[in-house]
């Protein structure tokens, strides 16, 4: 009997991913945006096409209701994020990136193998706040989201170069993807592949050291200043579309005392959970599985204030894990 090409699975999926996408399409053209990364985005692209640089450039024109006090004149995201949007900023709508982003991320799921893998990226791109995501709520995440789901997809098939070369890029796109580099590192250290890193680092530093170079106070201030100077909210404020909830550690203390938690408190916390997860990592499904706890103790510990959209990383990682704990490539388990 002749094989088919194509499975009845894979064609299902490849039939709701098509469908997925064209709703995200459509979400872009009905849909305003209601959140002021996407006014960021879109200046950012269009001074980097001009010849500026996005970090302590001067953004207006962003709707009253969604602009962030403080930061006005503040591009808070990595490098990579504006370069990998920009062809599509330029050419269309930079949500057309993150559409983009969004399809290699469920594409990569889809790669690490078996009926979970299949299961896994149909349960990213179908999931109801994934369209919000990429669409009227922007979460920039996912640009290095992509690179990650990348670097997973070649370390399942033991291509390290082209991994690490994806890790690096991750790097470059998001603080929170540095939230996971411990955990990759320890994996390349055990396999005696510390040079992987080396090349991730690298990666990264090419992409980021001529943004920080072209205006080095700006670049810090923005992307590292602002990120640690935001100021605490309570755990329920009202915004414009609704009530924000902010369940972080600084959000409930100081919503029940009024006091605020040192950074340095809230530092040992982390570390002290890092150190406890790196020892529980033994490969890369429990790398995953880990990875996915310290990203959800940052999330809530280290933070000031939340975004829903700081949970789609870790959501990735966690259903990176459901897909290789079982029935995903034997490549992880062979390889440390």
């Amino acid at each position: 009997m002749r094989t088919p090409l194509v499975d009845g699975g894979v064609r299902s999926v490849a039939v709701l991913l098509v469908l997925a996408v064209a709703v995200r399409v459509a979400l872009v053209f009905l849909l305003p945006p209601l959140v002021d990364v996407y006014y960021y985005d879109s200046q950012a692209v269009s001074a980097l096409a001009s010849g500026l640089d996005p970090y302590g450039h001067p953004y207006s024109g962003i709707p009253s209701w969604l602009v962030t006090q403080g930061a006005q004149d503040v591009f808070a995201y990595l490098p990579g994020v504006v370069l990998f949007l920009a062809p599509f900023g330029i050419l269309f709508d930079i949500r057309a990136g993150l559409i983009a982003a969004d399809i290699v991320v469920a594409l990569t799921l889809l790669s690490l193998g078996g009926r979970r893998s299949r299961v896994a990226s149909l349960v990213f791109i179908l999931a109801p706040w994934a369209f919000l995501f990429s669409t009227s709520y922007p979460n920039n995440t996912l640009v290095a989201m992509a690179f990650l789901g990348l670097y997973l997809a070649a370390e399942t098939r033991g291509r390290s170069l082209l991994g690490s070369l994806s890790l690096g890029a991750a790097l470059a796109s998001s603080q929170l993807i540095w939230l996971v580099f411990p955990f990759t590192l320890l994996r390349y250290l055990r396999g005696k592949r510390m040079i992987y890193s080396l090349v991730s680092l690298l990666a990264a530093v090419l992409v980021v050291l001529p943004f920080a170079a072209w205006n080095y106070p700006a670049f810090v201030y923005d992307t590292v200043t602002f990120q640690l100077a935001r100021p605490v909210q309570a755990l329920v404020t009202p915004e414009p579309f609704g009530l924000n909830f902010n369940p972080t550690l600084s959000g409930l203390v100081a919503t029940l005392s009024g006091l605020s938690v040192p950074l340095a408190l809230k530092a040992v916390i982390a570390a002290a959970a890092l150190a406890l997860l790196l020892a529980r990592t033994k490969d890369l499904p429990s790398l995953l599985l880990n990875a996915s706890a310290f990203l959800l103790v940052a999330i809530f510990v280290l933070a000031d204030d939340f975004s829903w959209w700081y949970l789609e990383l870790p959501f990735q990682t966690l259903l990176s894990w459901a897909a290789l704990s079982r029935g995903g490539n034997r490549e992880t388990h062979a390889n440390p």
